[in-house]
């Protein structure tokens, strides 16, 4: 049977009453409303076609989720199993944040090697390209997941994978490793070193397994999933509020070792991170700051309501529901999350909305309301066990393929009846009798010590794909990045959930002409020349003192300014060119280009650069983003008009302190100053600090054309 659920009343599927419907449709304009996505664009706004910018944003669609290392062992899902043609990214789960109290070590640790780099595939049984591992070939050092993966991405050439670092039991050391500048960059150079260059520890079996580079390739980029910061959670260390603000510079610090790393091996290198939903976000994060730094974030839109909060709740709400536990709050549901991330200064294409593919069981719950929303005694139930009858929060495979409680039309099945939760937006399914394998205490490695069974009244919240079409429908409408899963094994095995998300991403056909290469993000320029590079911004102010120093000192400053403020004085910025300052781009009008389209971000860009050319005479080719913001869409049109490269920086000089992103001044950095009343000032302690540190000014562009 297949049943909707209005608020307290149970309705036939498609007989929903018109003042359900009335509810529903204004909740919808009310939500649409608040992400401004109804808005109209200004008058006299120039747009790009619509199915263009649909196109544009299919193109840069992400489907992505998690593959968990110990995938392996329970279910026996491969990464042969992924269904490749229905996402484009993979998380791989997880990496280890390592800290040891005693030496101030930090480090970047593999979570289990035998399923991430050991594991031989004899046979080629369960390999992705049908060919069987040989342990005694000195030449193969790669093995397991990671050798799967690898192998994956050479079939699938579009495909990217991260490794993720933390997760909710793994996040111990997060704290402490972020906590100064100095464990800050040693922990990002560590785990660059690990799964970006791929030098892999040594010494296990098979003998060959490791070493130097041999996981280089397999991984595009690094997932921070910090649970969470200035929290207990699962037992993390050294936790406080400083977390919150060192959240924001470990971002960072990846960024910059990220675009390091890829100017020199013309690459751009994926950082995204795992975040909190509803307000805990902001409680969390720097939230603004913090995905400044990021590809993009994976909201971790589910776990509103767990087995363990002992009402039988949904797992993850579409929309608000009046009956939830924290139904006063806007943001505790997915569109409020949405909706808060917006409003807190996140881009709408930073955002990527989180699907759990599992869901909450709740026993002994009374039959009010077909189980939902009702008081539950969840004893007994055993989060160590692989029986979807004892498991708090069975899988979507366990619903559909193991217990066969949901068939694939999505009805009820053995003793249970589908309802639809029309205020939440979510499904779930409801027995009154049904009987589960139960523990009554666990020995001290965790095994059941003393198993019974229960006939019970039993609650199931959980996703479907009509739950999926919700958010694949936000992410639309609202101009999101994309969706992600959690994870990719608890699917059904005709990948039902997926399939549905897989929606959001263009069609297959014929390849279409080739993409422009992406120029690189450097913010330090990899040099073994004792040479630093000052860069200024802006030039809204012109202050005479500063013009001279320049001059007598040589610092070939690179010039990142805007050209309405140039045509104030042109011939303070033509003085300073004529004795080797160079003039590049800094867009038209100074705004945040992630906030704007990419026809948008060209004409900022293109238009600067064509209105400094004629001013200076030289065609820029270096692009600083106001604010050190970009995203894709930036790097495309970027190339688009001709910039070989997008330039941050590394430490910064104002107000006469200079601070550092790396704990000091080195070889190949970038300096970053601005044309204020303070020039003089700053331009000496630049070069103060240049010479300190046995370096000396050099013009940026002629190290990066």
């Amino acid at each position: 049977m297949d049943h909707v659920s209005g608020c307290g009343g149970g309705f036939p599927a498609g007989g929903v009453p018109v003042s359900s419907t009335k509810r529903w449709a204004a909740a919808a304009i009310a939500l649409f409303a608040a992400l401004g996505v109804a808005a109209a664009p200004p008058a006299g706004a120039q747009q790009q076609p619509q199915q263009q910018q649909q196109d544009n944003r299919a193109r840069d669609r992400v489907v992505s989720a998690y593959f968990a290392d110990w995938d392996v062992y329970g279910r026996g899902y491969r990464v042969s199993d992924i269904p490749v043609d229905k996402i484009n990214t993979i998380q791989y789960a997880f990496g280890v944040p390592t800290f040891d109290k005693a030496t101030g070590a930090v480090g970047c640790g593999i979570l289990d090697p035998w399923a991430d780099y050991q594991q031989v595939y004899y046979g080629g049984a369960g390999s992705v390209d049908g060919i069987a591992d040989n342990p005694n070939d000195p030449n193969q050092h790669l093995f397991g997941n990671f050798n799967q993966l690898r192998n994956l991405k050479a079939a699938h050439p579009g495909l990217k994978v991260e490794i993720s670092l933390g997760g909710w039991s793994k996040s111990t050391w997060f704290a402490s490793v972020a906590a100064t500048a100095d464990r800050r960059a040693a922990f990002v150079k560590s785990c660059v070193d690990t799964f970006i260059l791929g030098n892999l520890p040594t010494g296990g079996w098979p003998a060959g397994a490791g070493g130097p580079g041999a996981a280089a390739g397999v991984f595009d980029g690094i997932d921070i999933d910090w649970e969470y910061p200035t929290k207990l959670g699962a037992g993390n260390v050294d936790y406080g509020p400083a977390d919150r603000h060192n959240a924001t510079l470990l971002f960072q610090e990846f960024r910059r070792q990220l675009d390091e790393l890829g100017a020199t091996t013309k690459a751009h290198y994926l950082l995204t991170a795992a975040l909190p939903a509803a307000t805990g976000s902001t409680a969390d994060f720097e939230l603004a700051a913090a995905v400044r730094s990021l590809d993009w974030a994976n909201v971790m839109t589910y776990d509103y309501n767990v087995p363990s909060g002992q009402l039988s709740a949904p797992n993850t709400l579409f929309r608000p529901d009046w009956r939830d536990p924290k139904a006063d709050d806007p943001t505790w549901n997915t569109t409020g999350t949405v909706a808060h991330y917006l409003r807190s200064g996140v881009p709408a294409n930073k955002i990527v909305v989180g699907v759990p593919f599992y869901g909450n069981e709740y026993l002994r719950v009374p039959g009010a309301d077909h189980g939902l929303y009702q008081k539950a005694d969840n004893s007994g139930q055993d989060g160590n066990s692989l029986a979807w009858d004892a498991k708090p929060q069975p899988s979507y495979h366990d619903l559909v393929d193991v217990a066969k409680v949901v068939d694939k039309n999505g009805k009820g099945g053995n003793g249970f009846t589908r309802y639809w939760d029309w205020s939440a937006g979510e499904p779930w399914i409801f027995s009154a009798a049904q009987n589960h394998h139960l523990c009554g205490g666990t020995n001290p490695d965790g095994s059941c010590a003393s198993p019974y069974q229960a006939t019970t009244t039993t609650t199931i919240t959980y996703d479907d794909p009509a739950a999926m079409a919700e958010r694949t429908n936000l992410v639309r409408a609202a101009g999101l990045r994309g969706v992600m899963a959690w994870e990719i094994s608890q699917d059904s095995d005709d990948h039902a959930l997926t399939a549905k998300l897989a929606t959001l991403l263009p069609p297959s056909g014929p390849p279409g002409p080739p993409r422009q290469p992406l120029p690189p993000v450097v913010s330090q320029v990899p040099t073994t020349d004792p040479v630093v590079f000052v860069t200024i911004d802006d030039g809204w102010t012109t202050p005479a003192d500063g013009q001279r120093l320049l001059l007598d000192q040589q610092a070939k400053p690179t010039m990142f300014v805007l050209p309405d403020a140039v045509a104030n004085n042109p011939g303070y910025f033509t003085t300073l060119e004529a004795a080797g300052a160079v003039a590049e781009d800094h867009t038209v009008s100074h705004r945040d280009l992630t906030t704007l389209p990419e026809a948008e971000q060209q004409k900022e860009i293109c238009g600067a650069r064509d209105r400094n050319a004629t001013t200076f005479g030289e065609t820029p080719s270096l692009l600083r983003p106001p604010y050190g913001s970009y995203n894709t869409d930036t790097q495309r049109a970027a190339a688009a008009c001709g910039m070989h490269a997008i330039v941050n920086w590394d430490a910064v000089v104002a107000d006469g302190k200079i601070s550092y992103y790396n704990g000091s001044l080195k070889a190949g950095d970038i300096i970053l100053l601005h044309f204020t009343a303070n020039l003089a000032t700053d331009v000496q302690v630049a070069l103060d600090a240049a010479k300190a540190a046995g370096l000396h000014p050099a013009q940026l562009t002629s190290y990066l054309h």
